[in-house]
């Protein structure tokens, strides 16, 4: 199961929304660091990483139109600041494991 579809995630956001849509962007989203850690795992790049938060990002708002719920902006603010959190996070953790995987391929002399 994907750390994006365990309902942590989806829990945050509510959680956020109905302080007042306090934003995460200072913060830290682990759920972003373990899919960043998880997707170089399965060798996915970075590009399909962030690619990947563009459909959730597609299909939440397809989900929000479809049911015809209103949502104000700054719900939607709490949602996209969400989103871009758990990008940046994500792709750093990408990042730090490429960046681990070529020091331990050079090995300890070649450091």
């Amino acid at each position: 199961m994907s750390p994006i579809s365990s309902g942590s995630w989806w829990r945050r956001c509510a959680a956020a929304s109905r302080r007042g849509g306090i934003s995460p962007v200072c913060g830290e989203n682990h759920v972003g660091r373990e899919h960043g850690r998880q997707r170089f795992r399965l060798g996915f790049d970075v590009g399909a990483l962030v690619r990947e938060y563009g459909v959730l990002r597609g299909c939440i708002l397809d989900l929000v139109e479809e049911s015809g719920c209103p949502v104000s902006l700054p719900e939607v603010r709490v949602l996209t600041d969400f989103i871009a959190t758990a990008i940046a996070e994500g792709v750093a953790e990408h990042e730090r494991q490429a960046k681990r995987a070529q020091q331990a391929a050079e090995g300890p002399c070649e450091r």
